[in-house]
């Protein structure tokens, strides 16, 4: 895949991940040179879930750790969804460190969760 317009912008693409569902590809606007994450899986896929995953994301918007998500759509036989572009996983940090996680990015971590669990909490409670 060369170039691919979404959501009226092309957008350079590389692929990043395969994705349990689709493929995340790393996509950079041609015009206004943005980085950003796009996830892609087939239309007709048996379980589709971006649809699915942007409703989370838009419920999470806010919590730290979660991208914003700019457009979900369908082009080209394909749900494609255009977010943040995130730093590497919690598994690629660990296999760069030699296979274990330093205590003070532990903690991080725990505090990022505690603190996204409560925010989530608070917007489940208000519907």
């Amino acid at each position: 895949m060369k170039d691919h317009l979404v959501c009226s912008e092309s957008f350079r693409l590389s692929r990043v991940d395969l994705h349990q569902v689709g493929i995340v590809y790393r996509g950079r606007s041609i015009t206004s040179r943005h980085e950003r994450a796009i996830k892609v899986e087939p239309y007709d896929c048996v379980s589709p879930q971006l649809e699915h995953e942007y409703y989370v994301y838009c419920k999470l918007q806010g919590c730290v750790g979660i991208p914003r998500v700019y457009w979900l759509g369908t082009e080209c036989e394909h749900n494609i969804m255009v977010l943040d572009l995130l730093g590497p996983s919690v598994e690629d940090v660990r296999i760069q460190s030699g296979g274990c996680l330093a205590l003070v990015i532990v903690l991080r971590l725990a505090d990022e969760l505690v603190s996204n669990s409560y925010y989530y909490s608070v917007i489940c409670c208000r519907q």
